[in-house]
């Protein structure tokens, strides 16, 4: 009888160690599956664990028929089935547990592809400043070469608006990289993300989960969450807000001008030309996040009243004229 037991339990274990072996060396490893209905990352396999609904997920069983894949994943108690059928047409169909089969393509892409639809709600979740409340982000700093292990922590800046000053909020990195960091918020609020050379500056929205997958290998950035549209079009587009950085480091050129005339003309071309990009990319895309739309533009609003407010510091005499002050408050 005990015979038999060990006989039973090694066939087991075999054929979990054969099914894992036979998956790393696979088409689906080091793969991340984009719904192609939706638009978003929804599950990635690798060689170790897979990510889905931002967790980590351990191979409990891979069972691969040719080109077909059933694998079972396990979170701690939640077991979850995804069947994967042959790919055609670079898309294959994927059933994510008791969920609809639909078509998902691999990305391939350094960030996400646009979406297929934009998004219903244009305005980001508003609690009215009154409770605390959580955001969640989850990651992992792929293939980190061992000169970034360094860094140690994992670092989320953020402006606090009561001190007038930064706080910041630190996750452990384990040893492949992977990291999860709770940054209580009073709002949705624009966050700093930071380890080593990796730097992600973006709007996350008060009581949401995020993954951000970082990969040094191929320099691959994706978000991973229920509502990460916005946060995909801003990894796709930093180059934009990267180029404010004149402006919010003084004038639009830095100045010293000769008078306010010669300063608002300045610094009119200068958000003048950003706008037209703006305008340009939402024409070539025309799904483009209405949230990421909406809060760019009011941000640079913010930024640009601030520096009108401030442009007495590079005017002689340092002042304003009556026109400037009534077109800050307009």
């Amino acid at each position: 009888m005990k015979r038999e037991l060990l006989l039973q339990l090694l066939f087991i274990c075999t054929s979990f160690c054969y099914g894992q072996t036979a998956f790393s060396s696979s088409c689906l490893n080091d793969t991340k599956w984009r719904n192609e209905n939706t638009g978003d990352w929804e599950i990635g396999f690798f060689e170790n664990f897979a990510v889905y609904d931002c967790k980590s997920w351990n191979y409990e069983n891979i069972d691969g028929k040719g080109d077909k894949f059933e694998i079972k994943l396990r979170n701690e108690g939640d077991l979850i089935v995804i069947n994967i059928d042959k790919e055609k047409n670079g898309k294959r169909i994927i059933q994510i547990g008791q969920n609809k089969p639909q078509p998902y393509s691999n990305i391939t892409s350094r960030h996400l592809p646009y979406y297929p639809k934009t998004n219903v709600d244009t305005e980001l979740k508003d609690n009215g400043y009154s409770r605390m409340d959580t955001v969640t982000v989850v990651g992992w700093l792929k293939d980190m070469p061992e000169s970034e292990r360094a860094a140690g922590v994992f670092e989320i800046h953020q402006d606090n608006i009561y001190q007038n000053g930064q706080t910041m909020i630190y996750g452990e990195v384990d040893s492949i990289g992977r990291f999860i960091v709770k940054v209580p918020v009073i709002n949705s609020h624009e966050l700093f993300l930071r380890h080593g050379s990796t730097s992600v500056s973006t709007v996350f929205e008060a009581g949401e989960t995020y993954f951000l997958l970082h990969d040094f290998k191929n320099g691959q950035e994706l978000f991973m969450g229920r509502n990460s549209m916005l946060q995909n079009m801003y990894l796709a587009h930093q180059e934009l807000f990267g180029r404010i950085a004149p402006a919010m480091n003084g004038g639009p050129s830095h100045g010293p001008y000769g008078s306010y005339d010669e300063f608002y003309k300045d610094s009119e071309t200068f958000w003048g030309k950003l706008e037209s990009d703006l305008d340009s990319i939402i024409h070539a895309h025309p799904t483009l996040s209405s949230k990421y739309i909406n809060y760019t533009r009011h941000f640079w609003d913010m930024i640009k009243a601030q520096k009108l407010a401030q442009a007495s510091n590079y005017l002689p005499g340092q002042q304003l004229p009556k026109a400037a002050l009534d077109e800050i408050v307009e």
